[in-house]
């Protein structure tokens, strides 16, 4: 289980570079406390560093929001290794006033948001629904972080929201 000292924000700081198998199952127990909605795959191009990816992340979320009046919340991580280049790689919850999540947003409008970030971004995006919580937490913080030194956690955007999921995941079904 997690320390008391990570419970609701993981970073750099606390997990080295290259994360064993021990740490990765540490991440996953973590993450796994959330009822994650969405699955993000944003690419990046060549030689994008971490600040300027997540310049693009906030700008991206603001079509979120701007479009579907969502208060959006993720967490996830900035790969810069290997063949595939570098991209994001998102858990991602949203919950309005009115109930509606990011859950109810139809394919065809998914689909359009993945296309503003191939504008922004001039880089393809994929985005999934979670139906397998711990097989996207897993393939997230496992496959992407064991023994892997290039990565780099993201900061958590909108704590609040994750608290509230963490405590209350009913709400965000």
């Amino acid at each position: 289980m997690v320390s008391q000292q990570t419970q609701y924000e993981i970073n750099n700081d606390y997990w080295p570079k290259a994360v064993t198998i021990n740490q990765t199952a540490d991440l996953i127990n973590h993450y796994a406390q959330i009822p994650w909605q969405w699955m993000a795959t944003l690419d990046l191009e060549p030689g994008t560093t971490q600040e300027k990816a997540e310049r693009l992340l906030k700008w991206w979320r603001k079509s979120i929001y701007g479009y579907h009046k969502l208060q959006i919340a993720h967490e996830g991580i900035f790969n810069a290794q290997g063949n595939t280049g570098r991209h994001l790689h998102l858990l991602m919850l949203g919950r309005s006033a009115n109930g509606r999540s990011l859950l109810h947003i139809p394919d065809p409008e998914v689909r359009e948001l993945e296309h503003t970030w191939q504008k922004m971004a001039h880089r393809s995006a994929s985005i999934e629904w979670v139906y397998d919580l711990l097989g996207a937490v897993r393939y997230v913080y496992g496959n992407n972080v064991t023994n892997n030194p290039a990565w780099q956690q993201l900061c958590a955007y909108n704590k609040r929201l994750l608290k509230k999921a963490r405590t209350r995941a009913r709400f965000f079904n």
